[in-house]
């Protein structure tokens, strides 16, 4: 999206932790305009601080429970949670 691709019809994000920082606020702002739909698999283990087994509000900072809670609402119109978050705006 950033090297001069107009439109994004379909971004499907699956780097197996790398989403967090694809859709940070920062970055997230200056692309979404370009993307018309997100497929994505959203990996809580990948965030700073998360503890398995464990709720992840008892053991994430709340900066980071921010930039999680944003994302679900930036990104997930619909979300399906299994072993990972399945996440898409379709």
């Amino acid at each position: 999206v950033a090297v001069g691709v107009p439109k994004v019809h379909l971004l499907k994000v699956d780097c197996e932790g790398c989403e967090w920082a694809v859709f940070s606020p920062l970055l997230w702002k200056r692309i979404r305009h370009r993307v018309r739909h997100v497929a994505s698999e959203i990996h809580d283990w990948a965030l700073p601080g998360y503890v398995e087994e464990s709720p992840v509000a008892e053991t994430l900072a709340a900066p980071i429970l921010e930039l999680r809670s944003y994302v679900h609402e930036a990104v997930c119109k619909f979300i399906e949670v299994r072993d990972n978050a399945v996440c898409s705006t379709m």
